[in-house]
């Protein structure tokens, strides 16, 4: 019995735990928080099982729950009285909060020019929030994998927008939230109009963010992207978390409920309420919310797991990040890289400003959590002289400047001073790349010094190479994604980098790779890309060809130069270390 205590009391603090991990791993995505929460549950069940089973522990709360009762048995009525008591402070404190407002202080003219004001922008704020909705419901709901460039900066527009007509209604909600203030009686119709504006903004924000988190519900990876922080245009991180939260919020569920009750006692007292627009408008959101609440009732449930999903997540990720970093820095056999200096010398003069590198570096604890034989992938871009003379005159065309220099002292002069300096061992920078700190420069020499290393060519026209580059200069010093998700732009991984680079856009036909999921997220492991390659090869839908593929050897300590057939086949070897002898 003792034994069988102890277990379930392990368990209890193992299962939690464990319902966490495939919580932010997203361990069995898409059904990862359901498969958490019955996990999560299983441990409750483990605890209440060894308390039952252990007898101090059954002793002890038999004992306060025996005081507990004894308390509601011998005064019921005190205990309902407080119940009540603390739902209607809580109640009243929402409804009618405590602070002093300008309604006090301000004479009757100076508060009926602001009432004035403020109701003509009501209308102008609610159909500015449903306009942007309603034109923009396409990309609200589309798949952000299929999405375009062009259509990806329009949702982020569309956002912005919609975030800006939001924060003005509320702060018409929180202005109008002390109309109780203005006195009902000698000014019976500033108290109302006051009630009006404050009630009509709120119910337009909240049925708004109804409609909204319906169209995104099933969209997890959207989700992510409008969560992602835009400083451009000021959209603070978790934007779309914070909306969602208000939907069940119970401070916004009282607002809702509290308004309308008011509303109706207005409509039954005050002649000629029933026509007036701002009510007319209240009352039909007022039903949608009801109406959708009823036929979506998921989403009440939803909105309080995401919360705790980004909660726990946030605790979670400095873990993962720690974890990623340490396991990047462990090798597990010291010896010098097998592609050496001399290999990279011989092979750099055949390789073009655009070309793409796979890169494999044996041995590392790394390789163990990332899919597939090849782990890493850069973008050659060549030195400042090197493009200058690949792309000619497509330079000035596409830049409006004589040289990559000086189009980059315009637009991006960090980039331009980090060519302009030189690397470890004096090398020049001729590689962009994301490295545990982030997108940066390096040189050939140490980036293409791996133990596997493959060069893989866009079949792309020199014009769409360089807007490649530049789009790549673009994402310089933006930091490492430790959650490895391409649905955000803010943080980038190695891959993520090449495709968004390269992904078609309006006046550039690019390369569109096939993303997929891992763990709930959107990625394009290296792998793929050779995969990819190999799949349409000799194929007119090819877009990539080969250059070359330097093959490392364990056994004789060199890397050995192979042909297409060679590298055609690589994705499919193993990632386990001790496989490649």
């Amino acid at each position: 019995m003792q034994k069988r205590i102890i277990t379930a009391y392990s368990l209890s603090a193992i299962l939690p735990v464990l319902a966490i991990v495939i919580l932010c791993m997203r361990v069995f995505a898409p059904a990862s928080r359901y498969v958490a929460m019955g996990i999560y549950a299983a441990g409750w069940i483990a605890l209440i099982l060894a308390i039952r089973n252990h007898r101090r522990s059954q002793v002890m709360i038999d004992r306060k729950g025996r005081r507990f009762r004894r308390v509601l048995q011998e005064r019921p009525a005190l205990a309902i009285a407080v119940a009540l008591l603390a739902a209607f402070a809580y109640l009243a404190w929402v409804a009618f909060p405590v602070q002093s407002s300008a309604f006090l202080t301000a004479d009757t003219e100076a508060i009926e020019e602001l009432i004035d004001s403020d109701i003509a922008r009501l209308p102008v704020f609610t159909r500015g929030l449903s306009s942007v909705l309603s034109g923009n419901y396409r990309l609200f709901r589309a798949d952000i994998n299929e999405m375009s460039l062009e259509d990806k900066d329009n949702l982020r527009h569309a956002w912005a927008s919609y975030l800006d007509y939001a924060i003005q209604l509320d702060r018409l909600r929180t202005t109008h939230q002390y109309f109780y203030q203005i006195n009902p009686v000698r000014t019976r119709e500033l108290h109302i109009r006051s009630f009006l504006i404050g009630y009509g903004a709120f119910v337009a924000n909240y049925e708004n963010a109804w409609r909204i988190s319906i169209a995104v519900g099933e969209n997890p990876f959207l989700e992510t992207f409008l969560n992602e922080a835009d400083t451009e245009r000021s959209v603070p991180r978790d934007a779309f978390l914070m909306l969602k939260r208000g939907l069940t919020h119970p401070d916004n569920v009282v607002r809702l409920n509290a308004g309308q009750a008011y509303l109706k006692i207005l409509e039954s007292t005050t002649s000629g309420l029933q026509t007036n627009h701002v009510v007319i408008d209240a009352r039909k959101r007022y039903s949608f919310i009801a109406k959708k609440i009823g036929e979506a009732p998921e989403t009440l449930i939803d909105a309080p797991l995401d919360q705790f999903e980004d909660l726990t997540f946030k605790a979670w990720f400095p873990l993962q990040k720690s974890v990623a970093l340490g396991l990047s820095m462990v090798r597990m056999v010291h010896r010098e890289n097998l592609v050496s200096l001399a290999d990279i010398e011989k092979l750099a003069p055949r390789l073009e400003p655009g070309d793409m590198m796979l890169e494999r570096r044996n041995w590392y604890l790394s390789n163990v959590g990332l899919p597939g034989f090849w782990p890493h992938v850069a973008l050659y871009t060549g030195g400042l002289e090197e493009m200058d003379a690949y792309f000619g005159e497509l330079v000035p065309a596409l830049t409006g400047k004589d040289s990559i220099a000086a189009y980059l002292s315009e637009t991006n002069p960090t980039v331009l001073k980090a060519y302009q300096a030189t690397g470890p061992g004096q090398f020049n920078m001729r590689v962009i790349e994301a490295l545990k700190g982030g997108i940066v420069l390096t040189p050939l020499e140490i980036s293409a010094r791996a133990d596997y290393l493959a060069i893989l060519r866009p079949k792309l026209p020199k014009r769409d190479k360089l807007k490649a580059l530049l789009n790549a200069f673009e994402f310089y010093g933006v930091p490492y994604d430790y959650n490895f998700d391409f649905a955000t732009d803010n943080r980038l991984v190695c891959s993520e980098l090449v495709y968004k680079s390269y992904l078609p856009r309006k006046f550039q036909k690019g390369i569109q790779f096939n993303i997929g999921t891992v763990s709930g997220r959107l990625v394009l492991p290296p792998n793929d890309i050779a995969r990819e390659f190999d799949e349409e090869f000799g194929s007119p839908a090819a877009d990539l060809e080969f250059v070359a593929f330097l093959d490392g050897n364990e056994a004789a300590q060199k890397a050995i130069e192979q042909g297409v057939d060679a590298f055609r086949v690589s994705w499919r070897r193993p990632k386990w270390d001790i496989a490649q002898h």
